[in-house]
């Protein structure tokens, strides 16, 4: 025991060789190998790589080169991937941006179509409607000719009838039943004329198109001396209606069997007409009017058929003031 040696280390209990550093080194760069990072790995195999040279340990470093290389195509696959991956959402990116404008296009597009088929369907609903209003426009016309050319025929036949006085019971039967024929035919052209006038109202709602053109043919009458009995001998009879408290339906209510010609000599009266004016409007003789105011009398029940007589009871009841049953 006595000779026994005990040999001291100079840095005392606490000393640790360099060998045992070195071995805690290589111990934490093997159990840094357990990462996944890649860029850790290759540093770590660079400086085992580099360790085992200087060792002198060739087959070690070979092998820790290997392993740096391996992992340095790691890395670089790893990178392209990034590149990839990167490359392919914008790649992706650019596809979505471009379907987002295709789809904005497209949706412009169909609004720009849509907002055009509805201008065209409106314009060919009025082109429609136009021409729809000149079809009828031009049916009322030839409505209105037809019922003209109907009444020129009766007040024809009804002044044969009339005025003729050698007509044999036979001929003027046959005539006043081609009157009646007439005055039917008439009736369903006028109703159809009515319905036809309610397309062409007039733009101002306060005057009627009846009413207009009421007044249109009085101011012929009054200044311009013009009437065509047939034409205008119901405007005049809506005229005489609206200005003297209803006179042409009085008067045809009570006096049913008033003719045509008849008609008119007591409307152009009921203006105030002088009755050489009246022949003038008519285009017949004064001493005809005469004889149709003889007639006219008889049916208003008057002993003395005077022109007098006609004209105060005409203008009295055309003020509605004749009070006569």
């Amino acid at each position: 025991m006595e000779n026994l040696v005990i040999k001291h280390y100079p840095y005392g209990e606490n000393y640790i060789s360099k060998w045992d550093i070195k071995k805690k080194a290589d111990s934490l760069l093997y159990a840094a190998l357990g990462t996944s990072d890649l860029t850790v790995k290759v540093n770590i195999y660079s400086t085992l790589y580099k360790q085992a040279e200087e060792d002198k340990q060739y087959k070690k470093a070979v092998g820790y080169l290997k392993k740096y290389t391996a992992v340095i195509d790691s890395v670089r696959d790893e990178l392209k991937s990034t590149e990839i991956r990167e490359l392919q959402l914008k790649y992706d990116k650019s596809i979505t941006l471009r379907q987002n404008a295709e789809i904005r296009m497209n949706w412009y597009l169909t609004i720009a179509i849509g907002f055009l088929i509805v201008i065209a369907l409106i314009s060919l609903y009025f082109y429609s409607l136009k021409i729809y209003r000149k079809q009828k426009g031009k049916e009322l016309s030839q409505q209105k000719q037809g019922s003209i050319k109907l009444q020129e025929r009766i007040d024809v036949l009804q002044t044969m009838v009339e005025e003729s006085e050698n007509l044999h019971s036979l001929e003027r039967e046959e005539a006043l039943n081609k009157i009646i024929d007439l005055q039917n035919e008439k009736g369903e052209k006028d109703t159809r004329i009515k319905q036809l006038e309610t397309m062409f109202r007039a733009k101002d709602i306060s005057v009627s198109s009846a009413d207009a053109e009421a007044l249109q043919t009085f101011l012929r009458i009054t200044e311009q001396k013009e009437y065509t009995p047939a034409a205008n001998r119901d405007n005049l009879h809506h005229w005489l209606d609206i200005t003297h408290q209803n006179f042409a339906i009085r008067l045809n209510d009570k006096y049913p069997s008033l003719t045509g010609r008849e008609k008119d000599i007591c409307y152009l009266t009921a203006l105030g007409l002088p009755l050489d004016t009246v022949a003038q409007l008519l285009n017949v003789q004064p001493r005809s009017i005469e004889r149709y105011i003889s007639r006219i009398c008889e049916k208003f029940g008057f002993s003395k058929g005077s022109k007098e007589s006609f004209i105060d009871f005409i203008m009295a009841y055309a003020h509605n003031r004749y009070k006569h049953t």
